[in-house]
């Protein structure tokens, strides 16, 4: 069986991410990654030393999240 990792080059674990790089890993508007964010689905880090605040996301907590909304999430039912 093939594993993602050998069809997707990966940043390390220990990577931080823009809030731009990570909504584009994870195909996501910025808007729903500060939500998700808010919700505490996925954990940011705040830049204090802007005015703005700007958020980083670790790549593990990406990662993360990814595999919670795998094994949490319901299939859909199909109807005929």
């Amino acid at each position: 069986m093939t594993e993602i990792s050998d069809l997707v080059k990966l940043p390390d674990d220990n990577a931080i991410l823009t809030a731009g790089e990570a909504a584009t890993f994870l195909a996501v508007s910025l808007p729903t990654l500060r939500r998700l964010g808010d919700e505490g689905r996925i954990s940011f880090i705040t830049l204090t030393k802007t005015k703005r605040g700007h958020r980083r996301y670790s790549m593990a907590s990406i990662l993360g999240f990814i595999e919670a909304s795998l094994t949490t999430s319901t299939p859909t039912k199909a109807t005929n």
